[in-house]
């Protein structure tokens, strides 16, 4: 019936909505696993070729795309510490793009998924 049908749908929603969310997640502890692997010499502050090194990492990161080089270049050079580049990773969960110059892309990992 008709009501059985809308009830599937509403049910498909929100397994798709819990699908991309966990996804988001995914993307999110790839990108912060980035960021700590990039801290070679363990002091917690990013350097300059640490960041460079890090910008590099997140650009080949299924679902993570780079809207703004130049912003998130400035953002990590004025913050220069983990905490800070977590922040820009955690800003991603909230789809802060506008505040950190990436976003994520959820199609682009399931894609990689399949394969």
């Amino acid at each position: 019936s008709t009501d059985q049908f809308m009830q599937l749908v509403q049910e498909n929603k929100s397994v798709s909505e819990d699908m991309r969310k966990n996804l988001q997640a995914l993307i999110v502890r790839e990108v912060i696993s980035a960021v700590l692997k990039v801290d070679k010499d363990g002091d917690c502050v990013l350097d300059n070729s640490e960041i460079e090194h890090l910008i590099l990492r997140l650009q080949h990161l299924n679902g993570v795309e780079i809207n703004d080089s130049v912003k998130l270049r400035r953002l990590l050079t004025t913050s220069k510490s983990l905490s800070g580049a977590v922040a820009i990773a955690k800003s991603l969960i909230i789809e802060d793009e506008e505040s950190c110059g990436i976003t994520t892309n959820v199609d682009q990992v399931r894609e990689a998924m399949k394969r």
